[in-house]
């Protein structure tokens, strides 16, 4: 019988090489035409670009949008990001743009003397939507995120399969 100590390098291993394997399953191409389109980012902002690989189905698949920071925080108190997500049409274009507007943060104030601190994820909730933020699916045109400089954009590609639960990615900024 195998120990499941022994079992922990080998599945670093293979966490690592599915990592390095769907790297390239969402690239930055920042010269593709359909770029032209979207301007760059204004001062205080980023832009973050994904292009989704081809699907055989994609009216299948939705993409959701998670927008957060990763900050330091105490592991007593919870944490809140609150903001707003807008789709924005491209003026002359059949794209769309989602830009993050009035982010900011806020936490519970439980006052507890030597709470331990770690760097955390705080992903942003929205009081427009009550659940997550989904966007079609769409390999044909990338998915352009402006949000400000201090945020991150990560996502999540879900099927129409609600038994399995999509894995949240990074996304690149460009």
């Amino acid at each position: 019988m195998v120990h499941p100590e022994q079992t922990k390098p080998m599945k670093h291993f293979l966490l690592l090489i599915s990592v390095l394997a769907l790297s390239g399953c969402a690239s930055v191409d920042v010269q593709s035409p359909y770029m032209k389109s979207f301007p760059h980012a204004e001062e205080g902002m980023v832009r973050y670009i994904l292009h989704l690989p081809e699907r055989m189905d994609e009216s299948a698949f939705e993409v959701e949008l998670i927008i957060g920071k990763t900050i330091r925080v105490d592991t007593v108190n919870k944490h809140l990001l609150l903001g707003e997500i807008e789709a924005l049409p491209i003026p002359g274009s059949a794209f769309t743009r989602y830009e993050v507007t009035k982010l900011g943060g806020m936490s519970t104030a439980i006052g507890v003397f030597n709470a331990r601190e770690v760097e955390r994820f705080i992903q942003m909730t929205s009081v427009r939507y009550l659940g997550p933020y989904l966007v079609p699916y769409n390999s044909r045109q990338p998915v352009v995120v402006y949000v400000p400089e201090d945020a991150e954009v990560r996502y999540r590609v879900w099927s129409a399969d609600r038994k399995r639960k999509g894995k949240m990615k990074s996304m690149k900024k460009g």
